[in-house]
C-alpha cells in the first residue's frame, strides 16, 4: 500500500468559550478559514471593511475560540497503516491541540507545518475529538513582554514582534488591525503502511548552458523491515526524458545524479522563455511494481547569481540569470487580503498577470506579511517573476532567547525545504528595513548580540545547509560593511529605500540625485478610484477629509503629504472622482521620473523594485493595482517605463522635472536617452520628436534620427535646445514629444514614447477631453473590440472607463491630430462596450 491523505477540512464546530453573547453559539465550518469569515458568512459581523467597521469587531481576538470536529473510527479501517501522522499545514498562530481529551500539544507558529504523532489513536473503539482551541492573542504576547519590551515601528498597540504571525495583522501605514485566528491551511491524517518521503532536494550543475546535472538527495522514513528502492524520473513537455535509480548512502537516504543534455532553459520575464520541468521521486518494492511513495517538483534550469564584489567606486549588487545580467524590474507584494482564507488561486493570477503583463521580471515578498502559498510561486515560475523572498521580519526588534530561535529555526528550516527548487526564487533576504535604524539594533549588548545571532548566525546557515544555491542578504536595505555604514558617505553598495520623496516631502528631482546599485523600495501614494471606494462608502460619502476615509488611511501624515505632491502638479479638482484621477496621474508621474532614472543609471544601477504592487484591502495606499484587481494609473505607466526599450528624456535646467517654477523660468534644454535591455544584440531604432504649441494645435518644429542600439545599454542620443521657442511662446504653451519606433515588415512600430511638460501641468491651459475627443467602436472578433479616439487639441492623460473592459493602454497622450487605436477585450458577457472617457481637462475646475 501507499502513503494516503484523509483529509479533514470539512465539517468543523467552531465557537467562543469566553463569556460573551458568543458563548455557546456553534457555526459549521470547512478548512482553511479564520474566525473573522466565519462569523461574516453568519452574519454575526458586518463587512470588516465598509465604513469604520474596523473599530467595531476589534472584540473578536480578545476572545478564546474552539475548532473542533469529530475523526470517525471508520477513518483508520479506511486505510490500515503502521503509523499515522496528524499534520496541519497552516495554524494561525497560538493554539492548543487535543485529540480524544489528550493534549497533543501547543503551536505558536503560523510560519510552519505541525506534525502530531498519533499512531497510539489508531486502536481506539470509538469516535474521536479533534480540538483547537486560540486563546486571546494579546495574553499570550503581554506574558512575553518581560522578555522583550521593545515596541514595533507600525505595530499601534505594540507586540507583534514577539509572536511569529503575520506582523500585518496587527496593523500597518496601508493596513487595517485584523488579529485573526483560524486554521488557514490543509489538515489531513498520514498514513504510512511502509514508509514515505520526508524530504528530497535537486541541485544543479552546469557543466555548460546546454548541459545540466541534477544532483538529488533524498530522505526517507522506514515504517517496515521491507527493501526500499528510489528511482528518478524527469519530463518535459510531458515526455520521460531522462530516469535514474537512486543510491541507498544510508538506511534513510538516497542519493543519485542524473544530466539533461540541450538543456532548455527559464529565463526572467523579457529575457526569454520559461521551460519547466518535472521531476518525480518515487519508493517502489524490491520488484519496482508496487509505489510506496511518489513526490513530483517542478523546476527550471537556471543559474541565479548575485555579484555584491568590491568595485572601485563601492560595491556591485547585479543579479545574474544563466549568466546573463538582469536589469529587475518590479515591485514589492503585501499579502493579497486581510484574511489569507479568501485569497484564491485566481486572485494570484490575476495580480501576478498583471505584473508579467506590464514587463515585471522581479517581484519583492515584503517581509511583514506572509510567505505565501504554493499557487503564488508556481505561478512567478510560469510567469518569469524572480522572486526576492523576505524572511517574516520588519521594521522591529525581535527577540533573541532560545524559545523564540528554536522556532525560527523550525520556520526558516520548513519555508526554505518549501522554496528552494522553485527557479524562480531569487534571493532570500533576512529582514524588512531594521538595519534602517541601527541605533535600536545598538542601543545595548542584548539587542545586538540578538538581531546578529538571528540575521547573521542562523537565518543564513540554515540557507547555506537546506537551499546551498539562493544567495543570502541580511537586510533590505544593507550596506556590503555592515548596517553601521549604510548612511554613511560610502552609499555605493548593496540595496537602497529612499524615502526622502514621500516621508520628506523632498521634491521629486530627488530622485536624480539618488546614486544607488540597486533601488529596492521607493513610493507615493494614491487615492482609490471611485469604482473601489463603493466596497467602503457610499456615493454621498467621497470625501477624503471625513472619518471613513480617515479609517481608510493608515499613514498618519497621508493626505497631507499627497495633497502637497498633487498641488505642486495640478490645479484644483471638481470632485473627489477628479481627485483621485490627479492621485494616480502624480502617482504615476513621480513613479516614472524615479524608474527611468534608474535605469539611465544602467548598468550601475540594476534593480528598480517600487513600492507596492497591491492591497490587502481598499485603501488609500501605494499601491499600482487596488484591492479587487483595478489598475491604476500608475500600472498603465509601469508598462511604458518597463518596456525593454525605452525613450525618455532628462531637463538639462536646475529646476524639479514635474515640479513648477515661476513662469519667466526657461527651460528649454533637454537630452533624449534610449535604454534597452532586451534580448536582442542590436535594435536599429528611429528616435523622432516633435515639439507641439498647445494652444495653436500645431507642431513647430520636429526631427529624427536612426540609431543602433547595444544591449544592457543607456546612451544619450540626441541633445535639444528649445531656448528661442521658449522666449517666443512661453513654456505653459509647450510640449516635447519623442518617440522610438522601429521598421518591420508589416510597418512602423512604436517601441517607446514620452511626453515632457516645459512646466507643471497647472500652468497649461487645457480644454476637456470629452467636449474634443472624437471616438468611435468597431468589433473585431468575439468579445474583442477596437476602439479609435482623435481630437484636434492635446488631450493628456486620456482616461478610459468601462469595468467588463481589459484595455490595451490607459492614461495615454492624445496629441492633436494624430489618431489612436486601442484593441479591447469584453471580461464577461459580451456586451456594447460603454466607455466614459475623461483628460486632465474634465478634471480641474474652469
Amino acid at each position: 500500500m501507499s502513503v494516503q491523505r484523509l483529509y479533514l477540512n470539512t465539517d468543523w464546530s467552531v465557537g467562543s468559550l469566553t463569556t460573551s453573547q458568543q458563548a455557546g453559539t456553534k457555526y459549521t465550518a470547512n478548512i482553511p478559514t479564520c474566525v473573522h469569515s466565519i462569523l461574516l458568512e453568519n452574519g454575526v459581523i458586518s463587512d470588516p471593511f465598509y465604513g469604520e467597521n474596523e473599530k467595531l469587531i476589534q472584540w473578536i481576538s480578545d476572545l478564546t475560540w474552539s475548532f473542533s470536529r469529530r475523526i470517525p473510527l471508520t477513518l483508520y479501517q479506511t486505510c490500515p497503516s503502521l503509523r499515522y501522522l496528524l499534520i496541519f499545514e497552516c495554524i494561525d498562530t497560538v493554539a492548543d491541540i487535543s485529540l480524544d481529551g489528550q493534549e497533543l500539544g501547543r503551536v505558536e507558529n503560523m510560519f510552519h507545518r505541525h506534525e502530531f504523532d498519533i499512531t497510539s489513536f489508531s486502536s481506539s473503539s470509538h469516535d474521536m475529538e479533534l480540538k483547537v482551541t486560540f486563546p486571546p492573542i494579546m495574553e499570550y504576547i503581554k506574558k512575553r513582554e518581560k522578555t522583550h519590551p521593545y515596541r514595533e515601528w507600525n505595530d499601534p498597540v505594540g507586540g507583534a514582534s514577539r509572536v511569529r504571525k503575520a506582523q500585518y495583522s496587527f496593523g500597518w501605514d496601508w493596513g487595517p488591525r485584523f488579529p485573526t485566528c483560524g486554521i488557514m491551511g490543509d489538515v489531513y491524517i498520514l498514513c504510512i503502511p511502509n514508509c514515505r518521503i520526508i524530504d528530497w532536494r535537486i541541485s544543479q550543475r552546469f557543466d555548460s548552458l546546454e548541459q545540466v546535472s541534477l544532483n538529488v538527495n533524498a530522505e526517507v522514513e522506514l515504517v517496515s523491515q521491507m527493501t526500499v528502492h528510489s528511482r528518478l524520473d524527469v519530463f518535459y513537455a510531458g515526455m520521460l526524458i531522462a530516469s535514474c535509480l537512486l543510491e541507498n548512502s544510508d538506511t534513510c537516504f538516497y542519493k543519485g545524479k542524473l544530466s539533461i543534455k540541450d538543456a532548455k532553459l527559464w529565463w526572467p520575464n523579457g529575457y526569454g522563455a520559461q521551460h519547466l520541468y518535472q521531476v518525480s521521486l518515487s519508493l517502489l518494492s524490491q520488484n519496482q511494481q508496487v509505489t510506496f511513495d511518489c513526490s513530483t517538483k517542478t523546476i527550471g534550469l537556471r543559474q541565479i547569481l548575485l555579484d555584491t564584489s568590491k568595485t572601485e567606486d563601492g560595491y556591485k549588487f547585479q543579479f545574474y540569470v544563466n549568466c546573463r545580467s538582469i536589469f529587475c524590474k518590479g515591485a514589492s507584494c503585501i499579502p493579497f487580503h486581510s484574511f489569507l482564507d479568501q485569497v484564491t488561486t485566481e486572485d494570484y493570477r490575476q495580480i501576478l498577470n498583471s505584473a508579467k503583463i506590464v514587463g515585471m521580471n522581479m517581484i519583492r515578498v515584503w517581509g511583514g506579511g506572509i510567505y505565501e502559498k504554493d499557487a503564488f510561486y508556481n505561478l512567478c515560475d510560469e510567469y518569469g517573476l524572480l522572486v526576492w523572498q523576505d524572511f517574516m521580519f520588519a521594521c522591529a526588534l525581535y527577540p533573541g532567547d532560545a524559545e523564540f530561535l528554536q522556532s525560527v529555526e523550525q520556520e526558516a528550516k520548513y519555508q526554505v525545504t518549501r522554496l528552494r527548487n522553485h527557479p524562480c526564487l531569487a534571493l532570500w533576504c533576512g529582514n524588512n528595513e531594521l538595519e534602517q535604524k541601527p541605533e535600536d539594533i545598538l542601543q545595548n549588548e542584548t539587542t545586538k548580540s540578538n538581531y546578529l545571532r538571528l540575521f547573521y548566525d542562523l537565518l543564513p546557515q540554515i540557507v547555506s545547509s537546506y537551499d546551498g544555491q539562493t544567495p543570502y542578504l541580511p537586510s533590505s536595505p544593507h550596506h556590503p560593511e555592515g548596517f553601521e555604514k549604510l548612511y554613511s558617505a560610502n552609499l555605493l553598495g548593496g540595496d537602497s529605500h529612499f524615502w526622502d520623496v514621500w516621508h520628506k516631502k523632498a521634491p521629486v528631482e530627488d530622485y536624480l540625485k539618488h546614486r544607488t546599485r540597486f533601488c529596492s523600495e521607493f513610493g507615493m501614494q494614491s487615492l482609490c478610484s471611485v469604482e473601489t471606494c463603493r466596497l467602503f462608502a457610499s456615493e454621498s460619502e467621497l470625501n477624503m477629509f471625513n472619518s471613513i476615509f480617515e479609517s481608510h488611511q493608515k499613514n498618519k501624515a497621508g493626505n497631507e503629504i499627497m495633497l502637497h505632491y498633487i498641488f505642486q502638479l495640478f490645479p484644483f479638482p471638481s470632485s473627489y472622482k477628479s481627485l483621485s484621477y490627479l492621485s494616480q496621474l502624480n502617482q504615476a508621474l513621480c513613479m516614472k521620473c524615479g524608474v527611468e532614472h534608474f535605469r539611465r543609471q544602467m548598468p550601475f544601477t540594476v534593480g528598480s523594485l517600487y513600492w507596492q504592487l497591491n492591497d490587502c484591502w481598499p485603501v488609500t495606499s501605494w499601491s499600482s493595482i487596488e484591492f479587487g484587481g483595478r489598475w491604476k494609473a500608475l500600472h498603465y505607466f509601469a508598462k511604458r517605463f518597463f518596456s525593454p526599450l525605452l525613450i525618455s528624456v532628462v531637463s538639462l535646467a536646475e529646476e524639479a522635472v514635474h515640479f513648477a517654477e515661476p513662469l519667466g523660468y526657461h527651460r528649454g534644454r533637454f537630452d533624449i536617452y534610449i535604454t534597452y535591455d532586451g534580448q536582442l544584440q542590436v535594435v536599429p531604432v528611429c528616435v523622432s520628436w516633435k515639439l507641439y504649441h498647445v494652444q495653436h494645435n500645431v507642431c513647430l518644429v520636429e526631427g529624427t534620427q536612426e540609431h543602433e542600439i547595444q544591449r544592457d545599454t543607456s546612451v544619450c542620443v540626441q541633445s535639444l535646445d528649445f531656448s528661442k521657442q521658449v522666449a517666443e511662446y512661453s513654456v505653459s504653451n509647450l510640449i516635447l514629444h519623442v518617440r522610438a519606433t522601429q521598421q518591420l515588415e508589416n510597418g512602423n512600430v512604436v517601441l517607446s514614447e514620452n511626453t515632457v511638460w516645459f512646466t507643471a501641468p497647472r500652468f497649461y491651459h487645457l480644454k476637456p477631453g470629452s467636449h474634443c475627443i472624437e471616438h468611435s467602436l468597431t468589433k473585431v472578433a468575439s468579445k474583442q473590440w477596437r476602439f479609435t479616439l482623435r481630437s484636434n487639441t492635446f488631450q493628456p492623460f486620456v482616461c478610459l472607463k468601462d469595468d467588463n473592459l481589459e484595455w490595451q493602454d490607459n492614461f495615454f497622450d492624445l496629441f492633436p491630430n494624430e489618431e489612436r487605436q486601442l484593441y479591447v477585450r469584453c471580461k464577461g458577457n459580451e456586451r456594447v462596450p460603454e466607455i466614459s472617457i475623461i483628460s486632465l481637462g474634465d478634471a480641474i475646475l474652469h
